[in-house]
């Protein structure tokens, strides 16, 4: 409970000071605020961080990173992994959520509403201008959390983004997350998490085989990496 408590406090808290910050210096000093937040959260929550493959990222360079997703938590996971200033895209229920949505709401970070088409491609047109403006967005491509820590397929529109913003891509993986809070779980547990920065993929292609075949191959990349023995936790 006492856990619970402070997570609270610490998400009310970095709501409010996002908002101020944001208003009086933009964004990247919102980003780099919530670098702060996510260690904060990391260590109220008890979770040993180990993040593997920082070498394959080239400083100032800004990417599309590709990550599986099983937890709520993934988010400060990987803020805390990730040295670089992202954006992240959520889905528009967390705006109900007393503080987070608070802080959501006056964020740079971008809501999706999947069963509205037209929102869906305002979206995307958010997240191309977030690249070209402030730097890179994380994108969670299954389109919703796992619920049993397994990587689900890849939707094909999350790739949009990555077309036609004409970065590199890079997979990411999250390991041992949905033993510390699953899907539909608020029963968070302490543990090891490892998040492994895989080195940056080419553009994505424009053909429809092309493209199918590289999505196949980052999901194939982060599954992999996720059921791999070596990396169980």
């Amino acid at each position: 409970m006492f856990k619970r408590i402070r997570l609270a406090i610490l998400i009310s808290f970095y709501a409010v000071k996002g908002s101020i910050i944001r208003k009086r210096h933009g964004d990247i000093a919102y980003f780099r605020l919530m670098q702060k937040w996510a260690k904060s959260m990391i260590s109220a929550a008890g979770i040993e961080m180990v993040v593997e493959g920082i070498e394959n990222l080239e400083p100032d360079e800004i990417y599309i990173y590709v990550a599986n997703h099983t937890s709520l938590f993934d988010i400060p996971v990987l803020a805390y992994a990730i040295p670089d200033t992202i954006c992240f895209m959520y889905k528009k229920e967390l705006l109900d959520i007393p503080m987070l949505g608070f802080g959501l709401r006056h964020s740079p970070y971008i809501p999706i509403e999947r069963e509205n088409p037209k929102h869906a491609v305002s979206s995307i047109s958010k997240a191309i201008k977030a690249v070209n403006s402030t730097g890179s967005v994380v994108l969670f491509p299954e389109g919703t959390r796992s619920t049993d820590g397994k990587v689900g397929a890849f939707k094909r529109g999350a790739f949009a983004i990555a077309g036609k913003s004409n970065k590199k891509i890079v997979p990411i993986s999250i390991i041992g997350m949905n033993k510390i809070l699953s899907a539909g779980n608020l029963n968070l547990k302490s543990g090891r998490v490892k998040v492994i920065i895989n080195p940056p993929v080419d553009r994505v292609p424009d053909d429809k085989k092309s493209l199918q075949e590289f999505i196949d191959n980052l999901h194939g990349i982060i599954a992999q990496q996720v059921s791999d023995e070596k990396n169980i936790l």
